[in-house]
């Protein structure tokens, strides 16, 4: 039997017309919250998971029942490399969705996912992907994707 879903609505709260790409420069991983030791971008409860069984349980920290990317001696994101890539995504291909959404907030609201820019985040880093790349309205499949993705770490509860 085959499960059909139905699409997940999308909606940017800003002119789609926006263009944007990541222009991996690191940025982003680069800026930490050094009171707390973390990296802003929040990781959710399957993910944290999923670090541990990974073997990266230093690697972040439960702040109340909220997770956190741990920032390192140098004061950023652990997994960033000396090249400012991402040494997680090198090492397991995968990396949070907070991660690579950046600069973008994704969150549900009445059953309708919900497209935000952080705007105070990407000038605080100087996130360098605006006008570059293709526009929002033509990538929005890909948002599509993530919000699965999102309603699949909400619903699996872990930690």
């Amino acid at each position: 039997m085959v499960t059909v879903r139905e699409p997940h609505i999308v909606m940017p709260m800003f002119d789609t017309r926006l263009r944007f790409e990541c222009q991996k420069c690191g940025a982003c991983c680069s800026f930490s919250l050094k009171r707390l030791k973390i990296v802003p971008l929040e990781l959710y409860p399957a993910e944290a998971a999923k670090l541990s069984r990974l073997g990266y349980r230093s690697e972040f920290r439960r702040i109340r029942n909220r997770f956190f990317l741990s920032m390192d001696e140098r004061g950023v994101c652990p997994f960033l490399t000396r090249d400012r890539l991402c040494g997680l995504r090198l090492e397991t291909g995968w990396t949070p969705i907070n991660c690579r959404l950046f600069p973008f907030t994704l969150y549900t609201r009445d059953g309708i996912h919900v497209l935000t820019v952080n705007w105070e985040y990407a000038a605080r880093v100087g996130c360098r992907g605006f006008g570059h790349g293709p526009t929002i309205a033509e990538r929005i499949r890909e948002y599509e994707k993530m919000a699965w993705e999102v309603d699949r770490l909400i619903e699996a509860r872990i930690l």
